[in-house]
């Protein structure tokens, strides 16, 4: 929601924030009520980041202040536009983090992964080997599987990424590293030659709610590589 303090105000912050590519749900000149508050609260109820009350070269009732508080309504006041803009960007880059940091643990990355000839360093789980990231990204606690004789065999999860001798937490398209991939206890070890062979390919299991995830917070870190193989793993695990 915009609230300025004449009507000029108003359609030069309109006109900023369409270049801006920002959606706007409601605006105001001088003061607001209640009901525009429930509108704001409506549209964050859509989107978090639409939120927000943007406040330009104008001053809000405390009690308004107060309210929105209680509603869990960001207001931000500014005397110049491109402050105020920074401000929400802000708002908006803090948020998303946020939101990345609550559903890290649920996001799967896609990642397709071969191994490195002359590099099983385990024979039998926890697994250790060298892989080349032939596309995706690989990230720490990772889900990865084969496919043996079309079946699918679960391997277990990557505990630790190791790039020239130093751990990391994920690795990228190109890249050579060596891996340790862990099962859960009480769960059959896997086996180089039963389960996988030098030239098996090792995939991430994702799902279909690691997909929204991906989709809803990590967005902006997706590019159409990753579509592409997103769409070649929804193909092998059968998601719709």
């Amino acid at each position: 929601m915009l609230v300025a303090s004449t009507l000029g105000s108003l359609e030069a912050l309109l006109s900023f924030l369409k270049k801006s590519e920002i959606p706007v749900a409601h605006v105001s000149i001088g003061q607001i009520k209640k009901k525009d508050l429930v509108i704001v609260q409506a549209a964050m109820d859509k989107n978090k980041e639409h939120g927000v009350v943007l406040v330009f070269d104008t001053v809000l009732d405390k009690e308004i202040k107060e309210l929105a508080s209680k509603m869990h309504l960001k207001i931000i006041e500014a005397k110049i536009i491109y402050h105020l803009f920074d401000q929400y960007e802000a708002f908006v880059r803090d948020l998303r983090q946020k939101e990345k940091d609550e559903h890290s643990n649920e996001a799967i990355f896609p990642v397709q992964l071969s191994i490195v000839p002359n590099c099983i360093f385990t024979k039998r789980s926890p697994l250790i080997l060298g892989v080349n990231i032939d596309a995706g990204t690989l990230k720490i606690g990772t889900p990865l599987c084969v496919f043996k004789d079309q079946e699918k065999v679960n391997l277990g999860n990557v505990t630790s990424i190791e790039n020239n001798k130093k751990n990391v937490v994920k690795a990228f398209k190109h890249q050579k590293v060596a891996i340790k991939i862990e099962l859960k206890e009480n769960v059959p070890a896997k086996m180089y030659g039963r389960h996988f062979s030098d030239d098996s390919i090792f995939y991430s299991v994702i799902t279909r709610k690691s997909l929204d995830v991906l989709k809803q917070c990590f967005r902006d870190e997706l590019d159409e590589e990753h579509v592409e193989l997103i769409s070649k793993l929804k193909n092998k695990f059968g998601i719709i």
